[in-house]
């Protein structure tokens, strides 16, 4: 979905960055290959990063973003809290409207809880 949104971006009007929270993954490059800037912030999945969060700060100030949209849970809470600190409006992209909680692991579940509290601050909130 996301390679899709960005190929039928008005490219004369929007400029777009994507930063990957862990590495390039399946679709990193084919991001790139449609002409789109991909940074990593190389987290390890599973674990939680104070380095990345400062990474991705540094990447919107040195991207000058004027907008920060995330995609699911993890880079929800971290682009949120990035979003804050840098004074960047922040969207939420939410891929699915029903997750039952005790079929995911504690930490999820402690992030989503986190989110309930985070959610004041987006600017929007998309759902599939």
């Amino acid at each position: 979905m996301l390679l899709r949104l960005l190929e039928t971006m008005d490219r004369e009007r929007v400029r777009n960055v994507v930063i990957s929270m862990t590495d390039l993954g399946i679709v990193g490059p084919l991001v790139v290959d449609a002409g789109v800037p991909v940074h990593t912030l190389n987290m390890s999945r599973g674990v939680a990063s104070l380095t990345a969060l400062f990474r991705l700060r540094a990447l919107l100030k040195r991207e000058q973003a004027d907008l920060l949209q995330t995609w699911l849970y993890h880079a929800d809470l971290m682009g949120v809290i990035a979003g804050l600190v840098s004074r960047v409006p922040v969207l939420w992209s939410v891929r699915c409207s029903y997750v039952d909680m005790s079929r995911y692991p504690r930490s999820l579940r402690m992030v989503v809880s986190a989110l309930s509290w985070f959610s004041r601050f987006p600017k929007a909130v998309v759902a599939n």
